[in-house]
């Protein structure tokens, strides 16, 4: 089935004014194609950014599955998601307050965090200064090897982003990447330094970056420069309709919420900190209300998972007497 990225933007986006990236809905089966050259392209620090004048040169794949289809599934049993590419598959756990990585299998290499790494904190803003950083271990091979893991994300501005089939998004958001990962030491007692920098644009509802602008180095050489633009299609190879069409109602509301679900389903509610405040794994189809008397007045996260997917929508508390 093929959806127009638009659509879902326009649809399920509830930030689109404010320009912050809240937690992708993310259905199991996605594949996802990009244009690619091999080069980097000059994005300024202020939008718009217009790529309209790119011809691509090849392409770049990159499908989404339940940790469930993976084989390897035993070895990261704290992940929801296994993205693979023709780099490996990598396992991912897709929250409220972030994006979180557990580490990947390739035909070379083998990671397997204990404490996964946060990739991207949610909300995503222009004033986002995060970085966070793991120790673990590296497989090459046989050899076994000292790992570490750092990703920082700054955002920088937000703007109208047009893509090379000249389609413009707006509220997308320019972020600087960077990734290092440290090996070593050998059994010469030597380092490999390799870092990964980039600059990254976003949009709500989309759970990778639409552009990708990188270069990557080794001990400070420059060995692989490209750059990513995505496809305006997203192909499923599941039905997701019965995921985007949860809506909890009614929304504001005062002490209590109810949500229509098809599937048995995991429902959480965050707040906007990152702290779980409900939690029920095991909730039944049809219709179900969740008592959320005594919570103050603000903005809070739900977050529904299920064989479909992951969902997350915007809740507000608004009491009467306010």
């Amino acid at each position: 089935m093929k959806k127009n990225i638009l659509f879902l933007l326009l649809v399920f986006s509830y930030s689109a004014f404010c320009q912050m990236i809240t937690t992708p809905n993310i259905p199991y089966g996605i594949t996802q194609d990009f244009d690619q050259i091999d080069d980097t392209v000059a994005v300024s620090n202020s939008g718009p950014w217009d790529f309209s004048n790119i011809q691509p040169t090849s392409s770049y794949q990159v499908n989404v599955f339940s940790i469930d289809s993976s084989s390897n599934k035993s070895s990261y049993p704290n992940a929801t998601h296994v993205l693979q590419s023709a780099n490996g598959e990598f396992f991912m756990n897709v929250m409220p307050m972030g994006n979180f990585y557990h580490g990947k299998l390739s035909s070379t290499t083998t990671t397997n965090y204990s404490v996964p790494l946060k990739l991207i904190p949610y909300p995503l803003t222009a004033n986002t200064n995060h970085s966070h950083n793991i120790s673990s271990t590296i497989v090459w091979n046989t050899l076994t090897m000292n790992f570490t893991d750092k990703s920082e994300i700054q955002g920088i501005s937000s703007g109208t982003v047009t893509m090379p089939d000249g389609k413009s998004y707006a509220n997308a958001l320019l972020v600087n990447s960077k990734r290092t990962q440290v090996t070593g030491p050998s059994l010469f007692g030597n380092y490999v330094t390799v870092e990964e920098i980039s600059k990254q644009i976003y949009l709500q509802d989309y759970p990778y970056p639409v552009v990708e602008i990188l270069h990557v180095f080794s001990n400070g050489t420059l060995q692989f420069k490209r750059s990513l633009f995505m496809q305006e299609n997203l192909t499923f190879s599941n039905s997701e309709t019965d995921l985007y069409q949860i809506s909890p109602y009614p929304n504001p509301f005062n002490d209590h919420i109810t949500i229509d679900i098809k599937d048995q389903s995991k429902v959480s509610i965050f707040s906007v900190d990152g702290k779980e405040m409900v939690s029920k794994n095991n909730m039944q189809p049809g219709q179900n209300i969740i008592s959320l008397k005594g919570f103050p007045q603000g903005s809070y996260v739900l977050h529904i998972e299920n064989s479909k997917g992951i969902l997350s929508r915007e809740i507000i508390v608004k009491k009467n007497n306010i």
